[in-house]
């Protein structure tokens, strides 16, 4: 009767053995896929944040792109606004000077 308790226990600890070494195999299978899963997302979350910041990067270049574009604009506009004050003046100078040759010459021939 020991005996037969002895086999009992020695069988019972070999498929106790058995079973964990088969929960250690599962075990270790469903860890490799979870890396390979957690690596996967990882992988797609790293890539969608590169596609984002190059797509903030892309918005923020063609933002600067039109700042630069109105401002050239605002600077041409000033510019052509002072060319065309300053031809307005000397113009203007011009005119005063023809007028004060044409009294000069009239009040010299009327001496």
């Amino acid at each position: 009767m020991a005996e037969k308790m002895e086999i009992a226990l020695s069988e019972a600890l070999a498929e106790k053995n058995t079973i964990i070494a088969n929960a250690k195999k599962e075990a270790a299978v469903v860890l490799e896929k979870a890396d390979e899963i957690a690596n996967k997302r990882k992988g797609e979350m790293v890539e969608k944040a590169r596609e984002e910041i190059g797509h903030v990067i892309n918005q923020e270049k063609e933002k600067m792109r039109l700042e630069k574009a109105q401002t050239l604009k605002e600077i041409k506009d000033e510019i052509a606004d002072l060319i065309a004050i300053s031809l307005e003046k000397i113009l203007e100078e011009k005119v005063d000077l023809s007028k004060d040759k044409e009294i000069i010459k009239k009040a010299i021939k009327n001496k």
